[in-house]
């Protein structure tokens, strides 16, 4: 074998090594994430809301999975009809995660000060998780109100856990 043929011999085992080399490297390193994961569920009927009581929102539920450690973000929009014709009117809403709220607490409130008024608004409600237990979990939404003489009511009601 002559000079070009050694030198050829050489390249040959080299490009042999870099591709086991790379083929190895797969199999160590964890493949790239597949990006977040989104689950969502939505009901757009009318949901009356009771004086008095945490209320779930009926058909309105997402089963989402997580790993130890994975982030989750809970999305819910709607939009709100309040009747405030005997007084003030407050609204009070919180996400329900396995039967429980999350901690620490969290909730929104839409309160409507005049009488006689019958308001209608788009609502938004977010809250990120840090940090989550690994397993199957349930989230709902959890409705409540302070005023029991009202036709106030929830409708296009959209719920979404995105884990990342």
């Amino acid at each position: 074998m002559g000079k070009s043929g050694k030198g050829l011999g050489i390249f040959a085992l080299l490009i042999a090594i870099g591709a086991l080399g790379l083929s190895v490297y797969q199999f160590i390193l964890p493949s790239p994430s597949e990006g977040p994961k989104i689950y969502s569920a939505s009901n757009y009927d009318i949901t009356y809301l009771d004086f008095d009581t945490f209320e779930i929102i009926p058909n309105l539920n997402v089963t989402y999975n997580t790993k130890a450690g994975d982030s989750v973000l809970l999305e819910f929009s709607c939009l709100i009809y309040m009747d405030s014709s005997y007084g003030t009117t407050t609204i009070d809403i919180t996400f329900d995660i396995d039967g429980v709220p999350p901690s620490p607490w969290t909730q929104m409130s839409v309160t409507c000060l005049s009488s006689d008024v019958f308001l209608r608004s788009s609502f938004i409600f977010r809250h990120n998780i840090q940090s989550s237990p690994a397993g199957s979990h349930v989230v709902r939404i959890l409705t409540y109100i302070d005023q029991g003489y009202t036709s106030s009511f929830v409708r296009y009601c959209v719920l979404t856990a995105t884990v990342y």
